[in-house]
């Protein structure tokens, strides 16, 4: 269950001595709490979407959100938020976010490049993920002469290719659809996203 949201962190406050409390009508005594919002997921702050202003009375201890402020107090609330930035803490998930992506991109680029290098020089026992339309099935490689590689074809598919490992632990006989491809064929199948992963 992915848990997310909003919450909100105060970011400073200012004093208005000569504003005069609308509930009260005391002068003197109110002052601007100014708010962050910010979204989350599991917790994580992510990033702020909006300031608010909330304006208090130290008189009466009454509290006035934007629609109960009178235009004046509104005015000098308008001035409060542009003095408070959203703190840096708030942007904290985006920064987790960008780390993850920049790690994954520098993983799967890895990845790729060992795998020309399987394709290059494949090897017998080599295992082949292949997409065939909307599934993926297995296949082995079990001869490899010059520049001519032998794959034996699992017949059955799985819709995800997270399944695949369960077409691992079919028999023998279940990989009876062999054909044989050069290198270059195997390149072209695996930069078009036919040969999807390969496993040594």
């Amino acid at each position: 269950m992915i848990i997310y949201g909003h919450r909100s962190t105060s970011i400073g406050s200012t004093k208005i001595p000569y504003e005069v409390c609308p509930n009260c009508n005391h002068e003197g005594a109110m002052s601007l709490h100014i708010f962050s919002n910010y979204a989350h997921i599991f917790w994580i702050p992510l990033f702020p979407f909006r300031k608010y202003v909330v304006a208090h009375c130290a008189n009466c201890d009454a509290a006035f959100d934007k629609k109960q402020q009178s235009e004046s107090i509104k005015r000098e609330a308008s001035l409060a938020k542009g003095m408070y930035k959203s703190p840096i803490w708030t942007f904290s998930g985006v920064g987790v976010l960008g780390v993850i992506i920049i790690a994954g991109t520098i993983l799967s680029n890895k990845s790729n490049e060992e795998e020309k290098k399987f394709i290059a020089d494949p090897k017998v026992g080599d295992e082949y993920t292949l997409k065939v339309e909307n599934d993926y099935t297995l296949a082995k490689v079990f001869s490899v002469q010059d520049s001519i590689v032998g794959i034996a074809v699992n017949e059955f598919s799985i819709n995800k290719i997270t399944k695949v490992y369960k077409l691992k632990t079919e028999k023998a006989e279940h990989f009876t659809d062999t054909t044989y491809l050069t290198f270059s064929e195997l390149l072209e199948m695996h930069t078009e996203g036919t040969l999807v992963v390969i496993d040594r």
